[in-house]
């Protein structure tokens, strides 16, 4: 998917997808019909990590980051918190969208 340019060091980019499919999964349980896409793209400078689920409710989305829905506040909310360090680490940035009942995080990763 991504060319030898692709900044992220093995064990980063697998926790990063880990994370994000994660939260994906977790995302669209109780969705009405629940479905996850995962799409990279290799642009000129950079490439983009696109995760999308569906979820069972529009979700809130503050300074591009969530409240956990969760009654356990201190057991939930990890996967992004934990994706993010690993991120900036490697000059990235992501946003988070919910519109329709789809949630999204998009990572952007500089070539380099």
């Amino acid at each position: 998917m991504f060319s030898k340019s692709f900044c992220i060091t093995g064990n980063h980019a697998a926790d990063t997808v880990i994370y994000l499919l994660d939260n994906a999964l977790e995302g669209s349980a109780g969705a009405a019909d629940p479905c996850i896409t995962i799409k990279g793209n290799d642009h000129a400078h950079f490439y983009t990590l696109i995760f999308s689920n569906t979820v069972p409710e529009n979700i809130k989305i503050k300074n591009n980051s969530v409240k956990t829905s969760k009654t356990d506040k201190k057991q939930h909310g990890f996967g992004l918190s934990s994706m993010d360090p690993v991120i900036r680490k490697y000059n990235g940035s992501y946003t988070l969208e919910c519109k329709e009942m789809v949630f999204c995080i998009k990572a952007v990763f500089p070539k380099k």
